[in-house]
């Protein structure tokens, strides 16, 4: 079997080596954001940190929003299996 395996990491290629290809463009991305971090004062991160924390929000308000009226319809029936389904 090892001759085999070795015949056919030759023509297609070994998994790990394909893997480590497709994340590295991930890797040199989070590089560089480490970089243009690294180069921030405390004060700047303090801001940047709350952006994001905003940006957070922001996106996540539409759901709890949903969450919400879920809750209420929930709150407000009596039928068990319909609030077996809200959930």
């Amino acid at each position: 079997m090892g001759i085999v395996t070795n015949i056919l990491k030759l023509f297609v290629g070994d998994k790990s080596e394909k893997d480590v290809k497709s994340l590295r463009p991930l890797v040199e991305a989070i590089h560089k954001a480490e970089m243009e971090l690294a180069s921030l004062s405390p004060d700047q991160l303090r801001m940047r940190s709350a952006d994001f924390k905003k940006q957070i929000k922001d996106a996540n308000s539409e759901l709890a929003k949903e969450v919400a009226v879920l809750k209420e319809q929930i709150d407000s029936t009596e039928d068990i299996d319909l609030r077996e389904s809200l959930y």
